[in-house]
């Protein structure tokens, strides 16, 4: 899932997606580096990372 959205793929900073989303810096390093997954976010930051990808790159697949 990772892989189809566009705010993780280098636009923006770790610190960026960290603010953006309201979660720890090491938890959106965790989603980078592939050691944790998008679905192990509570559904709210799920809504907000698909919210994010809808306001910077227009629709968003959910």
């Amino acid at each position: 899932m990772i892989h189809e959205l566009n705010i993780f793929g280098g636009s923006l900073t770790s610190y960026q997606l960290s603010e953006a989303l309201e979660i720890p810096i090491d938890q959106v390093q965790s989603i980078l580096d592939g050691s944790m997954s998008l679905e192990d976010l509570c559904p709210e930051i799920l809504e907000k990372v698909h919210h994010l990808e809808g306001a910077l790159f227009g629709r968003v697949k959910k």
